[in-house]
């Protein structure tokens, strides 16, 4: 008995068709997860490497803001210096040599004595106010001034015992011209 098939035949070249397409969508499917996986992996692990990466530079920029304070510092110190030293060049542009008179005056004066105001006006003359625990101090600076070569005209204003805590203590004033040519 012969076999007889109501059904066509391309139906079952389609069922062919129609299985292998579902299986090549599976493999699409898959590769596509895999791929999406590699970038997320990708991208993952390079969000790790930059937030190790900020880390390390959050740490370096915490270790360079000492440096970066004490630069702050030194030019800060460095404008007072500048305008220091301007204020020095107009006073030896008005003809007074300010750096002799000063080096003398810490050559000559006692140990025990301190200044609190020192000033030299346009014409040479010297205004001194300090301070010394005892009288002979302050005799001996008037002295020293007195032997100087660079001062003229030496004169002790007042002299006033001052009574403190823990131990009493003389202020004084002095006044002196600093000479021709100096």
């Amino acid at each position: 008995m012969p076999k007889i098939n109501l059904l066509p035949e391309k139906r079952k070249a389609a069922r062919k068709r129609g299985v292998s397409g579902t299986l090549v969508a599976i493999v699409l499917l898959e590769l596509l997860l895999v791929m999406a996986s590699a970038v997320y992996s990708h991208r993952h692990f390079t969000i790790i490497s930059l937030q190790a990466e900020t880390a390390q530079v959050k740490q370096q920029v915490a270790s360079l803001k000492p440096d970066l304070d004490m630069i702050d510092s030194v030019q800060v110190r460095t404008k007072e210096i500048e305008s220091i030293l301007q204020e020095v060049d107009s006073l030896a542009a008005a003809g007074h040599r300010l750096v002799p008179v000063l080096r003398e005056i810490r050559t000559i004066i006692p140990g025990d004595v301190w200044f609190t105001g020192f000033r030299v006006d346009d014409k040479g003359a010297v205004s001194i106010s300090g301070g010394a625990f005892a009288m002979e101090s302050v005799a001996r600076t008037a002295r020293q001034l007195v032997h100087s070569a660079l001062f003229d005209s030496v004169k002790v204003g007042a002299v006033t015992l001052v009574a403190s805590g823990d131990q009493d203590y003389y202020t004084f004033t002095m006044s002196c011209t600093v000479q021709v040519g100096r």
